[in-house]
């Protein structure tokens, strides 16, 4: 006897059917598996468990080697301290981390269908970015952020730069999440669902993302609600400690759309700008060779106490710096071990790339309508030029360069074949400071209109251990304060600093000897990375210890020095004094200082930034200085400018 009614059975055999042909997709057997029905039901449901829990593995791993100091002792148990701490103190930001990953987890479910694909990407894209995050703040105390995805492209140029041993329990890690994808692989788990079934939510979870994301007060509501607020984007080095890996890259996404500044219109910035006038050129204007030189992680490391040198490894600039015709002083950086394109990027603009999300590549927004410095020499008749002893690709300087004005760009790629008849001497495995400026002196006799050049050294990049043999040093260090690691890479620094500094000396003495006006603008991009967690600067003593460092000591690692010398008279300047004690400068000011002491031309913006160094000569978000209502209103109107000419409307760009 049917246990069913007839039509109760017609009704079941309807929905039965419609399920089969409609809603269950048959190109994924659901029960393929050799063995036993049991074994097949048994390892499907484990299958079905093990991918219920690896998303929530994938946010262990990565938070994990988030906290990961290869410095401590497994044994402590601090990166274990970290992790529960993020778990007992956070608990609103760690929902949100995992309703992130399981909604990516489901979207991939949803997509592919095959559980164990689905978990194969989501922990490999989990465990790389986590990988690339640890690798990265070993070698530039930075973390990995959403703007270093553009730099794919140089990953094989960055691979020079990491020798960090990989901890064991990072392979650990690996192992875990490979075996769960093989459990789910062997299950055969699946979801058989029909494609016009799975892809309308997956459609409609994108459109929720993407008006969460384009409109800045909903994701700025939504992290909010789940304690986090956009301000941590600012400091990623609490942002990351605080929320973790996951909760920290959610906001810097969140965060990642340009946002205009309250108040932003055509009247407003043109209002700021409206009491100047373009002012040409002076009499006095000789039209001298302008050589503005980055000069990589250019920093005085005789600052470090307790620390004996065999020699001074700064001696020659140290005199330089006391003679007639050179001015000196104090560089704000605004980032520490790395962020170059940020300082280069305010040198050249005279503008303020902090009004972009935090970790973000400024040339990304450039267009051939920015007013920059190359493009004002150009103007003046000048031959502009970019020289760098790297690969063209890196921060997109390939690309950008000539839509900053300059007329040449030369990277390692077309120096090393358009000019292989100038000898490429290697030092700590880069292009050595000499080479770069024989290539500097190359261009200059080579040239016969005047020439403005920027370049970038390479030699003192990080990273700093087995740099050198150390049984060649030129100078070598020693204190009680720092083990023999930690000492190593003190010493391999200051052979960096040794050699920079003789290499300037060497081009100074080209300058003098030079029949041609030339004026030399040379700073330091940002301080050296010393050891993981700023190691050099707390052991010695130069900083304090604790993990915030207060305001008066930010000056050691966010200042760097500035040399401006030539060989003829300056004019005298408004804005530095012959007391090197007393100078100091924000990158938007330097090369302003410049155009003053040779009589060229000011344009709005520099006189507007005359008149903010005023107030401010080194405005520095880093350095925490005291602010003053006269001082916030510069420090708006400056990012309110900068935001027009670098992802605005243009309103302050003459037409």
């Amino acid at each position: 006897m049917n246990k069913f009614s007839p039509p109760t059975k017609t009704i079941m055999n309807s929905i039965s059917g419609f399920f089969n042909r409609y809603i269950i997709s048959k190109d994924v057997p659901m029960w393929k598996f050799i063995g036993p029905k049991w074994l097949q039901i048994a390892l499907r449901i484990i299958g079905y468990l093990v991918w219920a829990v690896f998303p929530f593995c994938c946010f262990i791993a990565m938070e994990y080697i988030n906290f990961l100091d290869p410095a401590f002792d497994p044994a402590t148990g601090s990166d274990r301290a970290q992790l529960i701490k993020l778990f007992t103190t956070r608990q609103p930001v760690v929902v949100f981390d995992l309703i992130i990953i399981y909604g990516i987890a489901t979207i991939l479910v949803i997509l592919f269908k095959r559980l164990w694909l689905s978990c194969a990407i989501l922990g490999g894209v989990s465990f790389s970015v986590a990988l690339t995050s640890f690798f990265k703040y070993q070698v530039r105390s930075e973390y990995f952020y959403p703007w270093d995805i553009m730099q794919a492209g140089n990953a094989g140029d960055l691979s020079e730069y990491i020798n960090t041993v990989i901890p064991v329990e990072i392979v650990q890690i690996a192992a875990i999440l490979c075996i769960m994808i093989l459990i789910v692989f062997i299950s055969r788990a699946n979801l058989p669902i029909r494609w016009f079934i799975r892809i309308p939510p997956v459609v409609i979870a994108v459109l929720i993302l993407y008006n969460t994301y384009s409109i800045p007060s909903n994701a700025e509501a939504l992290c909010a609600k789940y304690d986090m607020r956009f301000f941590d984007a600012a400091l990623q080095e609490s942002n990351y400690s605080s929320n973790g890996f996951v909760g920290a890259f959610a906001i810097n996404v969140l965060s990642s759309s340009v946002t205009e500044p309250d108040g932003y219109s055509n009247d407003a910035v043109n209002d700021i700008l409206s009491s100047y006038e373009y002012v040409a050129e002076g009499e006095n204007f000789k039209s001298p060779n302008v050589i503005v030189v980055l000069q990589e992680s250019f920093w005085d490391v005789t600052q470090l106490p307790g620390c004996t040198f065999s020699t001074d490894p700064l001696a020659n600039f140290k005199e330089i710096v006391t003679r007639e015709n050179a001015y000196s002083g104090k560089f704000s950086a605004s980032h520490y071990g790395g962020g170059t394109i940020y300082p280069e990027f305010s040198v050249l603009t005279g503008l303020n790339p902090d009004v972009l999300p935090t970790g973000t590549v400024p040339y990304r927004f450039v267009d051939d309508t920015i007013e920059s410095y190359p493009s004002i020499f150009k103007s003046l008749g000048y031959k502009t030029l970019a020289l760098h002893t790297y690969y063209s690709t890196y921060y997109l300087r390939g690309t950008k360069f000539p839509v900053l004005g300059f007329d040449e760009t030369w990277f390692y790629e077309n120096l090393s074949t358009e000019l292989a008849d100038m000898p490429i001497w290697w030092r700590g495995g880069s292009v050595s400071d000499y080479t770069f400026y024989d290539y500097v002196e190359h261009f200059i006799d080579e040239t016969d209109e005047p020439l403005f050049v920027y370049g970038i050294t390479m030699e003192s990049h990080q990273p700093y251990p087995n740099k050198f043999d150390p049984e060649r040093f030129d100078v070598t260090v020693e204190s009680d304060s720092f083990d023999s690691s930690l000492l190593n890479i003190v010493n391999q620094y200051t052979q960096c600093i040794y050699d920079a500094d003789r290499a300037i000396a060497s081009f100074v003495e080209y300058i003098d000897n030079c029949e041609e006006d030339t004026v030399l603008v040379l700073f330091g991009d940002h301080a050296p990375t010393l050891g993981t967690d700023y190691a050099a600067y707390r052991q010695s003593g130069l900083i304090p210890s604790e993990a915030y460092i207060p305001p008066e000591y930010r000056k050691y690692i966010y200042q760097t020095p500035f040399l401006i010398y030539s060989n003829f008279e300056l004019e005298e300047s408004t804005m530095l004094s012959e007391d090197m004690n007393e100078n100091k400068l924000s990158a938007c000011h330097l090369i302003n200082v410049v155009m003053e002491m040779i009589d060229g031309p000011e344009t709005p913006l520099m006189q507007f930034l005359k008149d903010y160094y005023d107030v401010c000569p080194n405005y520095s978000a880093a350095l925490g200085l005291e602010s003053t209502p006269e001082l916030s209103k510069f420090i708006t109107n400056h990012k309110m400018i900068s935001f027009d000419r670098i992802a605005g409307k243009k309103y302050s760009i003459p037409k």
